[in-house]
């Protein structure tokens, strides 16, 4: 059994994301659903980011599904307060479909890990796990660079085009030590009894 603590896990022009130099053009392509329904996101700037939070865990996944548009670099970051320099940051490259690089600049976090699985038409699913010291509201935060990350003291510098963009569907945060299969919400958090098939996604 899981729910998803994202209350907009498709459409990410909705303001339970917050947005930092972040343009979203919804349904811009196919998901791995099958329909249009996956947005796009484009850099305004140099440094962009999106931003989400849940409520308290104590062990949390985000897990969402990325393809690329023309940045090779996904970025993934979580922590268990809103303290930007407590945090551990999956790289995922998307060009090879692999875990690029980690950072973990936090000591109140534990158990951390990244995972990246393919499904099929250049899509992916990242995900990025940690558990937090003390219960607290779980905080991700996407970006996407062409560029190789660089490291700055407890930080990555993105590096991007202005014109940088990125495929996304299917945002999901969870409380646990990996990824279920994508629970879709809409207005509301979701949550599915059990889960049979976590290797594939369920929809029904």
């Amino acid at each position: 059994a899981s729910t998803n603590l994202i209350t907009y896990s498709e459409d990410f022009t909705n303001g339970f994301w917050t947005k930092s130099n972040f343009i979203v053009t919804s349904n811009e392509t196919i998901s791995p659903k099958g329909d249009l329904t996956a947005d796009k996101i484009t850099n305004s700037a140099l440094s962009s980011e999106m931003f989400a939070t849940s409520s308290a865990l104590t062990t949390a996944t985000f897990s969402i599904f990325v393809k690329k548009g023309n940045q090779r670099y996904f970025g993934l970051t979580i922590n268990g307060t809103n303290d930007f320099n407590s945090r551990y940051q999956g790289i995922f490259d998307l060009d090879n479909g692999v875990l690029f690089a980690q950072n973990n600049s936090s000591v109140s976090l534990n158990n951390v890990s990244s995972n990246i699985k393919s499904f099929g038409n250049g899509w992916y699913r990242c995900e990025i796990t940690a558990t937090f010291a003390i219960s607290a509201n779980g905080f991700v935060v996407i970006q996407h660079s062409n560029n190789v990350p660089v490291t700055i003291s407890e930080n990555l510098s993105w590096n991007n085009s202005s014109s940088g963009n990125s495929f996304i569907w299917g945002a999901q945060f969870e409380a646990g030590s990996y990824a279920t299969s994508y629970i879709p919400t809409l207005g509301s958090i979701g949550t599915r009894d059990y889960d049979t098939m976590p290797t594939y996604l369920d929809l029904t």
